[in-house]
């Protein structure tokens, strides 16, 4: 990926601008929330999700919550069909949460998502 900027100076408006014909709504509205100084470790998560991706919301799908790291947890431990592996991460001075091969419901896909603390809200790579 290549880093630009916009004229408003930008790196998280310039990379939605260069991207936004392969960016789903969701994802660019996850992303649209995130600040430059926050970018590197959502860069550094989606690295470290995807096993060398660059791409957020291209090369995984973003979300953004007002749930706490310990409301992932709750659910994990209370509604989550099969809870699968949890770690503790800390990115770029950030917590953060990676499940892998956790399953929602019974016959739902299994499925990876990496939960970074931004803060206000968190962004969820999966």
């Amino acid at each position: 990926m290549t880093t630009h900027t916009n004229p408003n100076g930008s790196i998280v408006s310039a990379y939605l601008d260069a991207n936004a014909a392969w960016l789903d709504e969701r994802s660019a509205a996850a992303i649209s929330q995130v600040t430059d100084e926050q970018w590197p470790a959502v860069l550094a998560a989606l690295d470290l999700h995807s096993g060398g991706a660059t791409d957020p919301g291209i090369d995984c799908r973003a979300a953004v919550t007002r749930e706490t790291l310990a409301d992932f947890d709750a659910a994990r431990d209370n509604h989550w069909s099969e809870r699968g592996r949890r770690t503790e991460q800390r990115i770029d001075g950030l917590d953060a949460l990676r499940f892998e091969r956790f399953q929602l419901s019974r016959g739902s896909e299994r499925r990876d998502m990496t939960v970074l603390d931004l803060g206000v809200v968190r962004v969820s790579l999966y």
